[in-house]
């Protein structure tokens, strides 16, 4: 009977301490959620930067940034893919990338007129035979180029066609001037050779005919000079991706127009025609490799 006693009475202490720390189901309250504090990341920590070499595009990308707490919201930056160089700047400039050696080649639109000729038919001169306008001369130019830290030494050659029809219609004169010429081209200027000035001379002869009826008088003329001025004017600014593109594929440096006046002096042999010409001028494309 007293152990019962005693059991009751240590049931009678320990219950009222239990129903303290035990909390009876009822109405759930609304919970507070956490406040998340959200921060863009500043542009150096946000993307990275890849770079396209050929084309020379830079893309930017949002970047994944572990080191931030997990409980921290940040906001994606996202930049446009953009262009922020020049094409150009893809390949090294003209001045770092040409070799020691080269090439050009060229085609010119230009004008010969032989006005001292004195024609094989005709006791007229020459305008008044084949007119006062200036004939179509039209040349094909191969050449060299020896590359020099301040410009560039040219030789090479090249053959023309021109042909005049006189003015009553019955007669012609052809003539077909071969050249050997050097220049020399200030092409370092600038670092791309935007306009390279030039200086040029060298020797032709004319292989000539000259057409009445059934009647020619044709021959060739013994070697004479010549000489001019000229500029050369890059157009690959015109399309900047097609000029990186063709120098990666084919090794083409530049694309040109050129202007270039000329002055033909008569040979020296007192037996051969006068083709010397005043100074005139001669256009065309200019492709350099």
């Amino acid at each position: 009977m007293n152990h019962l006693l005693r059991v009751l009475f240590l049931l009678l202490i320990a219950i009222p301490s239990w129903a303290q720390d035990t909390v009876l189901p009822g109405p759930k309250e609304e919970e507070t959620p956490l406040e998340l504090e959200t921060v863009p990341l500043s542009e150096e920590d946000t993307v990275i930067t890849k770079e396209y070499p050929v084309e020379g595009y830079y893309e930017k990308a949002p970047k994944k940034d572990n080191s931030l707490p997990e409980n921290l919201v940040v906001e994606q930056e996202y930049i446009t893919i953009r262009r922020t160089e020049h094409i150009q700047d893809a390949i090294p400039r003209y001045k770092d990338r040409r070799n020691r050696w080269g090439s050009l080649i060229a085609l010119t639109y230009g004008v010969f007129s032989p006005v001292n000729y004195q024609p094989n038919f005709s006791s007229g001169d020459f305008a008044s035979v084949y007119g006062e306008g200036f004939g179509s001369l039209f040349e094909f130019t191969a050449s060299g180029k020896w590359n020099l830290p301040f410009g560039s030494f040219v030789m090479g050659g090249g053959v023309g066609y021109t042909k005049r029809t006189s003015t009553d219609g019955n007669a012609t004169l052809t003539l077909i001037p071969i050249r050997i010429e050097g220049a020399f081209v200030l092409d370092m200027i600038f670092n791309e050779p935007m306009i390279a000035p030039y200086v040029v001379g060298g020797t032709y002869v004319n292989i000539y005919k000259e057409v009445q009826a059934d009647v020619s008088f044709n021959g060739q003329t013994q070697i004479a000079p010549y000489f001019g001025i000229g500029a050369n004017f890059q157009l690959d600014w015109l399309d900047s991706e097609a000029g990186v593109n063709t120098f990666i594929e084919y090794g083409l440096q530049n694309t040109f127009l050129y202007i270039e006046g000329r002055q033909f002096i008569a040979s020296g042999n007192a037996s051969d025609p006068d083709f010397s010409t005043s100074f005139q001028l001669a256009a065309g494309a200019k492709l350099e490799y």
